[in-house]
């Protein structure tokens, strides 16, 4: 069983904190004062070690700046450095540290850019407006923002983000200098990563493909903020033995069950094949024989704290245990059928709950259309709702369960591989495609929970 740490509402433990100054920041950069370490690493290192220091789930409160500290040194000892500060391009603190996988994604104009440096070239100085590429995906030259006197044809301070792949992208850029501030690539590629400050002056402006990492004896990369109305957060840990007494507080009919898997749904995808998933807990291997009864309960936490719950249970429907969790690729998931004895509850007041002879399930690994093809009873061609048509290829991915009688969506998650943007939601979506089909809602979510139960 695998277990790892995530952090919910119901379980902050909030305390007074004061500013801890960042002193590699204020050795650097006096002026730089009441900024929080909020993360750091070295990007030569960020594939297999990760954070040195991580404060992403440990800290709260509401962002006021956020700034990025790079040094690099080369192998001569001589030590090259920026800072750039800027006004928060979002309210989520994790968001500003270095893009992961199945996370969101920034392609935004910032504003009061503030940028201090010894590298000469650099432009210092404030600026109104500058702007930044944030994300764990590919991405081509293409300039699909429109950034003023940004190339077409070569990787600049205006590219264009693609759906898959995982090169990575970590660049601030000062736009109207037609200039890369810093930039930090190929995230996962160790001490070929892409490392510079201003523009690269051979290749591509922004880095990409310089594999410049390996010019460099050290490198650090400090990510810190300014923030208002701080707090310290104790991390959560989720096991088994959490997670069921949390599914008996909401539905105490789960009592007694087992947990099968745990999927943060935020951050369990996202891979650029679209067949694995990163549960956080898989029991699998302990159910050596066919569950009678499965059950999914999704918990959606909202920005203010409230959670946002349903639990769905039916008669087993699948061959094996891999085919109860997330349909991807790699479970032989594809169920396009009515499910037997639907058990329904939710504190979501547009859900109709209750006991249910049948319902029916859209789980597949595929894209699929509106076209209501197998018939089920007052479901729409033109919109993707309880009745769709699967596609033989495609990876957007459907996880459905609905309540074929009432007409209604019980929860959906598609789009496994978009991280913060899937489409999640509980009951029917409100105006068009009552499934949530492209709604990319997630991200409004501070967090997204699926748990799997079965007996």
């Amino acid at each position: 069983m695998r277990i790892h740490r995530f952090l919910t509402a119901a379980a902050l433990t909030l305390t007074a904190a004061g500013y801890a100054e960042v002193p590699e920041l204020t050795a650097l950069v006096p002026e730089a004062t009441g900024y929080e370490l909020i993360a750091r690493c070295d990007p030569r290192a960020w594939a297999k070690a990760g954070y040195q220091t991580d404060n992403t789930e440990t800290l709260a409160g509401d962002l006021k700046r956020v700034g990025y500290l790079l040094k690099l040194t080369d192998q001569e000892g001589n030590l090259s450095w920026v800072f750039a500060a800027m006004d928060p391009f979002t309210d989520t603190i994790a968001d500003i540290a270095v893009p992961a996988s199945g996370g969101n994604a920034f392609q935004d104009y910032v504003n009061n850019l503030e940028v201090f440096s010894n590298v000469p070239g650099v432009k210092t100085g404030k600026f109104e407006k500058g702007n930044i590429e944030f994300w764990a995906t590919n991405y081509v030259a293409a300039n699909a923002k429109q950034i003023p006197g940004a190339s077409d044809k070569t990787f600049d301070f205006g590219d264009r983000k693609s759906a898959d792949g995982s090169y990575g992208s970590m660049q601030l850029h000062n736009y109207p200098e037609k200039q890369t501030v810093f930039s930090f690539s190929n995230l996962r590629a160790g001490a070929n990563c892409d490392l510079g400050i201003g523009n690269n002056p051979s290749g591509n402006p922004d880095w990409t493909f310089s594999k410049s990492g390996n010019k460099y004896k050290s490198a650090e990369l400090f990510v810190v903020a300014q923030i208002d109305n701080i707090k310290t957060v104790t991390p959560f840990r989720y096991d088994e033995k959490t997670v069921m007494e949390k599914a008996a507080s909401l539905v105490p009919e789960t009592t007694g069950k087992k947990l099968l898997y745990a999927y943060n749904l935020r951050t369990g995808s996202g891979f650029g094949d679209k067949s694995r998933v990163n549960y956080q807990v898989d029991n699998s291997a302990q159910f050596t024989a066919k569950p009678a009864r499965v059950g999914y309960l999704m918990v959606l936490t909202d920005k203010s704290g409230k959670e946002n719950w349903v639990y769905a249970e039916m008669d087993n429907f699948a061959e094996n245990v891999r085919q109860l969790g997330v349909p991807v690729k790699s479970a032989g998931a594809r169920f396009q059928q009515p499910v037997a004895n639907l058990a329904v509850k939710s504190n979501v007041d547009s859900v109709k709950t209750g006991s249910f002879p049948a319902g029916n399930i859209e789980f597949w690994p595929n894209d699929y259309k509106p076209q209501n093809n197998t018939g089920v009873e007052g479901a729409s061609d033109d919109q993707f709702d309880f009745g769709d048509q699967v596609n033989p290829g495609g990876g957007y991915g459907s996880m459905q369960v609905h309540n074929t009688a009432e007409k209604q969506t019980v929860f959906a998650y598609n789009n496994f591989s978009a991280g913060a943007n899937s489409d999640a939601g509980i009951g029917n979506r409100p105006g068009r495609h009552p499934d949530w089909t492209f709604s990319q809602n997630l991200k409004n979510y501070k967090s997204g929970w699926l748990f799997v139960i079965a007996d």
